[in-house]
């Protein structure tokens, strides 16, 4: 969690684009009364002059002494907008209206502080890059009260998102079972290992599987069954797609790990370096994603 509080030393004063209206209607008043001596238009001009000059002050202690304060953002997948929750606060009581905040231009949060010193704003930036992502410098910016002067400050608050590989399906995925019998099921009819169940005669089954003491009993012809073992867990494996360059198979293993969630199957991960065991549940896809997310990504 970074804070940052607004000065002079990063807070920047600029005209805006309304002070080019503003500085005509000046200028025409000036030569309007300079031109017919008219001591009303002087002074017009004079009293427009003065509201620029105060303007100037009360839009700079519009934006300092601000904290803005980095609260965090939830992973996202790449290509997707993360919400950055930010606390902004001031200790001074004063109202500060008409506030704005985003790392784009097309994606401004506009608040105030007005009977509250301290206000929580979720304030979205597209995840371009995966692993550890850090946008760049938040622009928060204000033209009040006028609008034809504006205080902007660009600050880094040193925010990091973690960013999913995009899920795309680039490829099939055929399964590949573990070993084991922890989550394992027995097959019915075709194995050998374990007895399974008593079923009907059918001709074909060999007499030695027959069920002699429950024949003795008059209880019918009965076999038994025997079954295997059979892993029902599934891997998700980075050599499964070969054929596919490092991001593909990323977005393509983190495509098909959402999909095995959704099935609530059993699956595990292994990419160079990293092997996590067949599990289940939200915080094992999490466990997942991380590990797709930071495979040879700059940390």
């Amino acid at each position: 969690m970074r804070e940052i509080t607004l000065i002079q030393n990063n807070i920047f004063i600029y005209a805006s684009v309304q002070f080019i209206y503003f500085f005509v209607v000046v200028m025409a008043l000036w030569i309007a009364a300079t031109n017919y001596e008219n001591n009303l238009a002087f002074a017009m001009s004079f009293l427009l002059l003065s509201i620029f000059i105060v303007c100037i002050h009360h839009t700079y202690n519009n934006l300092a002494g601000l904290k803005l304060t980095a609260i965090g953002s939830a992973p996202v997948f790449m290509g997707e907008y993360a919400e950055v929750e930010l606390l902004l606060s001031s200790s001074k009581t004063r109202m500060r209206d008409a506030l704005r905040l985003g790392w784009s231009s097309d994606h401004l949060v506009t608040t105030s502080l007005i009977d509250t010193a301290q206000v929580r704003l979720r304030v979205p930036v597209q995840a371009t890059r995966r692993g550890w992502f850090n946008p760049d410098r938040l622009t928060i910016d204000t033209v009040y009260p006028l609008g034809i002067i504006r205080a902007v400050s660009y600050i880094d608050l040193d925010v990091q998102i973690l960013v999913y590989p995009q899920p795309v399906c680039l490829a099939s995925w055929q399964a590949r079972t573990g070993e084991g019998r922890d989550g394992d099921v027995l097959t019915a009819r075709h194995g050998h290992e374990e007895f399974s169940s008593l079923q009907e005669y059918q001709a074909g089954d060999p007499l030695k599987h027959v069920a002699w003491k429950q024949l003795a009993r008059e209880r019918g012809m009965l076999v038994k069954t025997y079954g295997d073992y059979i892993s029902q867990k599934l891997w998700l494996d980075w050599d499964q797609f070969p054929m596919l360059a490092m991001e593909a198979r990323l977005s393509t293993l983190c495509y098909w790990a959402l999909q095995l969630d959704k099935k609530n199957e059993y699956y595990g991960l292994r990419i160079p370096g990293t092997v996590i065991e067949p599990c289940g549940g939200a915080a094992h896809l999490q466990k997942v994603l991380t590990a797709l997310a930071l495979y040879g990504a700059e940390v």
